[in-house]
């Protein structure tokens, strides 16, 4: 999924509050979130899926994810 978003930014994005109905419902919030987001920006906060793990594994965008 692209970076869950709030405010205006959720018209052309995931919206978080969507995000969190989804894995809710659907999962159970039985989920892990993966983040490869490098931009400072677009770090998640554990506060944002307080339930559940969030791994952060930066890398340029538009790149091969490294292996190591």
């Amino acid at each position: 999924m692209g970076f869950p978003a709030t405010g205006c930014e959720s018209l052309y994005r995931n919206s978080l509050s969507e995000v969190k109905r989804y894995f809710s419902t659907h999962h159970n919030n039985k989920i892990k979130v993966y983040n490869l987001c490098m931009e400072i920006e677009k770090i998640y906060s554990k506060s944002r899926f307080p339930i559940n793990e969030v791994a952060l594994f930066p890398f340029s965008d538009h790149q091969i994810c490294p292996t190591r």
